[in-house]
């Protein structure tokens, strides 16, 4: 027997491009919890999709321990990676070229906030990406 299921929680959602409490607290839950193999980064959980799919990953475990029913086998599946693909192109000076032009970009560029970056500070303020080396691992 196949099965899958669609569903769209409003609490875990939350808002595009940001953190929900359900999510952040679920941010939050993996890395008091987990750790990656042999000193390789954990997982990147954001605010606009990982850590809010992981979120619903959480509540479905919970859910079974509170009806004392053994645990579902849930595979976490993302394709986001911390690490990620540089080209021949400087990305930071592209961006940066492009966000002094455009007003729009430049409120965008953020790290912290509610972002969930693992180079910004989860919860915390938000400010003005200020180079490279705030989100390269």
């Amino acid at each position: 027997r196949q099965e899958m299921e669609i569903t769209a929680f409003s609490d875990i959602v939350g808002d595009y491009g940001a953190h929900s409490a359900i999510s952040l607290e679920a941010l939050k839950t993996y890395k008091r919890s987990a750790k990656g193999p042999g000193g390789s980064p954990g997982l990147w959980l954001c605010g606009h999709f990982t850590a809010k799919s992981f979120a619903l990953m959480l509540r479905l475990l919970r859910e079974d321990a509170a009806a004392q029913r053994p645990p579902r086998r849930l595979i976490y599946w993302a394709s986001k990676s911390v690490v990620q693909p540089l080209g021949a192109e400087d990305e930071w000076a592209a961006f940066d070229a492009q966000r002094r032009r455009c007003a729009a970009l430049r409120s965008w560029g953020v790290l912290g906030g509610v972002s969930g970056h693992p180079g910004g500070d989860e919860g915390g303020e938000a400010g003005e990406a200020q180079g490279p080396g705030q989100y390269r691992p």
